[in-house]
């Protein structure tokens, strides 16, 4: 840096040798000073394109993770859809089944019902064949009673 330099208060003599030497040293620490800090500058230079490169990669990365993340996502959510549609297909399927079961346990008790009926006719027909019968035995045996009367 400049406030290092050594300047003197009044313009300088013609070089005197030892003047020379401090300069001439200042110069050399200085000149090594700007080639170092020249180096740093190129190494920092260096460090900032990989740090740039790298930013870039994992920009990449994020992108690539978000689409993948947006895929998962939709994926997810039609897992969600297929479930849900199953779960209504199986409660559908449930009522249905119950709906059936209804039917048929209709369809058995009306059957019972008509069974019933049918037993129900046959015993009065046959109540009343019994008594058709049974009215026809005691007029013949009336007759016979009244033939062997006579």
């Amino acid at each position: 840096p400049e406030e290092e330099l050594v300047r003197p208060a009044t313009p300088p003599a013609p070089c005197t040798p030892p003047l020379d030497d401090a300069l001439a040293c200042q110069l050399t620490r200085g000149i090594a000073q700007i080639e170092e800090l020249a180096a740093i500058d190129t190494s920092l230079s260096r460090v900032l394109a990989r740090l740039e490169a790298t930013v870039s990669d994992k920009e990449r990365e994020v992108a690539t993770l978000t689409e993948k993340l947006d895929e998962v996502q939709r994926s997810f959510e039609d897992t969600i859809a297929a479930y849900r549609a199953t779960a209504r297909c199986r409660e559908m399927k449930h009522a249905l089944g119950v709906a059936r079961l209804h039917e048929v346990a209709q369809r058995q008790w009306q059957a019972e019902e008509e069974y019933r009926r049918q037993w129900l006719t046959a015993l009065e027909d046959s109540e009343a064949l019994a008594l058709r019968g049974r009215a026809r035995a005691d007029r013949v045996e009336a007759q016979h009673r009244e033939a062997n009367r006579h």
